[in-house]
């Protein structure tokens, strides 16, 4: 909570609290203010985005409770300043729905619309798995 960064970069990192198992309304109200600001303040040339999908719902080791949909909310936010973007990924420990997210998330970057349903393509995809979607219903916590 106390972290403000170190030598050239001192006051330049800002810490938000929440709460654990925060929704997708929860954290857009949070987010977006506090994002916006940061923006006004600061008027930086560029914004390099990190999209750990540890924040997920049904990642199995973060402890947030985002959808899918709910994390590319934060991503299409950042996105409509129009100002030159770096997206990284990390985090994410229930790989399936890390790919669902990144997949995602990659499509509203590109402002491409994609099918929620894959495609099927490949005859021993097609015996594992009846149907595989990409924004696939969150395993949300209970809170």
């Amino acid at each position: 909570m106390y972290e403000v960064g170190a030598e050239s970069g001192r006051y330049y990192c800002l810490n938000v609290s929440r709460r654990d198992d925060i929704d997708d309304q929860s954290y857009r109200q949070l987010f977006q203010p506090v994002i916006k600001q940061v923006v006004d303040f600061y008027q930086p040339t560029c914004i390099v985005l990190q999209c750990g999908a540890d924040s997920l719902g049904c990642d199995r080791l973060g402890c947030f409770n985002l959808s899918i949909r709910g994390h590319g909310e934060c991503v299409e936010f950042v996105k409509s300043f129009k100002i030159p973007l770096l997206v990284l990924r990390g985090g994410g420990y229930t790989v399936r729905n890390v790919a669902r997210c990144w997949t995602y998330e990659t499509s509203l970057l590109l402002e491409e619309s994609i099918s929620d349903e894959l495609p099927y393509r490949n005859f021993t995809y097609c015996i594992h798995l009846k149907k595989y979607l990409v924004l696939a219903p969150s395993a949300g916590r209970s809170g």
